[in-house]
């Protein structure tokens, strides 16, 4: 089994608001694919939020490209850093 530490640590900081209409409030999902790993970042129904996290992709098919999925109705933002 592999350790959360080895391989790629990437740091994922995110914010997002004016999340739905009318008040209410919509769904907000983040995740971080990587050659077929989905690492889900964020899973919610807000209005606004966000935070700092770190995210472990399996990197053992040696494919170090990374695609940011993001559902929401309002304005986000995203930031990821490769930490090593």
């Amino acid at each position: 089994m592999r350790s959360r530490r080895e391989g790629a640590q990437l740091e994922v900081t995110y914010s997002f608001r004016g999340n739905g209409s009318d008040g209410l409030p919509s769904h907000f999902s983040l995740a971080i694919n990587s050659g077929g790993d989905i690492n889900l970042v964020a899973d919610t129904v807000a209005l606004s939020g966000g935070t700092t996290t770190m995210v472990y992709p399996n990197t053992s098919t040696g494919d170090t490209t990374y695609h940011v999925e993001v559902q929401a109705s309002g304005r986000w933002s995203v930031t990821v850093t490769k930490v090593s």
